[in-house]
């Protein structure tokens, strides 16, 4: 399946497929991991965290009126800022960006809005609205729901300190902020489609472009990225053993 980022709206040619991209995830070789979850983690590499629904495939129509209302209005005023990001994303092999005519060829096409936020003495965000579209309250959770672990943060710190070695001397803390870090897992590729962003058009634009994410996703992949970050340094719950049969 050929994927296609043509010239507009940025003076960047790119051509790609999915077969060339798909497996640029962070995993090295598990071939001598030993690990309760290595099964859970080489499904994730090889075949891709899954993106699943509790709803049926969108019609023509659910896509056509997605794109008709375009991206979040904030965006308008950040087209440039986009462009940048995007030209970015697709040399790294993150996101591809297609025509819509062909786009909506793609099997399990969803389209959500994107918008940008702006920060305080800092160049503004982005994000994906899957929560407007819908996408992320229809997905089935396959991940490890431990692995998100929210308010669990200080407690993991301090547990740390209690059992560090003082032979080792006093505890010093470090706090590094990972580049791209929603963006080391791949997505399983028939799932792709399903994560569709529309893009803002410029004016005069003929046809509006639709955005797919190669390597990041919504609710049901970012649990995944926690669990791969987090659970593995402190150790697996008995419902990844348990639970990876979903994801085969």
């Amino acid at each position: 399946m050929a994927i296609f980022c043509q010239t507009p709206p940025w003076p960047l040619k790119l051509d790609y497929s999915i077969n060339a991209v798909y497996g640029r995830g962070d995993f090295s070789s598990l071939d001598n991991v030993n690990h309760p979850a290595r099964r859970l983690l080489m499904n994730l590499k090889h075949r891709g965290a899954p993106v699943k629904f509790t709803t049926p495939p969108w019609t023509t129509e659910q896509i056509d009126k997605a794109i008709r209302r375009g991206p979040h209005k904030s965006c308008n005023e950040h087209i440039d800022f986009l462009d940048e990001e995007f030209i970015d994303m697709i040399r790294k092999g993150q996101w591809v960006i297609l025509p819509a005519s062909v786009a909506k060829t793609l099997v399990g096409l969803r389209v959500s809005p994107p918008g940008v936020v702006p920060q305080r003495d800092r160049r503004p965000r982005w994000i994906c609205d899957y929560t407007w579209s819908g996408v992320n309250s229809e997905t089935i959770r396959l991940a490890p729901k431990e692995a998100m672990q929210f308010g669990n943060c200080l407690d993991r710190v301090l547990r740390e300190i209690l059992l560090a070695d003082p032979n080792y001397g006093p505890v010093f803390l470090n706090k590094t902020d990972l580049s791209d870090g929603f963006y080391r897992e791949c997505l399983n590729p028939d799932d792709i489609p399903k994560l569709g962003v529309i893009y803002p058009s410029r004016q005069g634009q003929e046809e509006p472009f639709i955005a797919l994410p190669l390597v990041q996703g919504a609710a049901t992949v970012i649990p995944f990225h926690m669990f791969i970050w987090h659970d593995l340094e402190t150790g697996v719950s008995p419902s990844v053993r348990q639970d990876d049969d979903a994801l085969l």
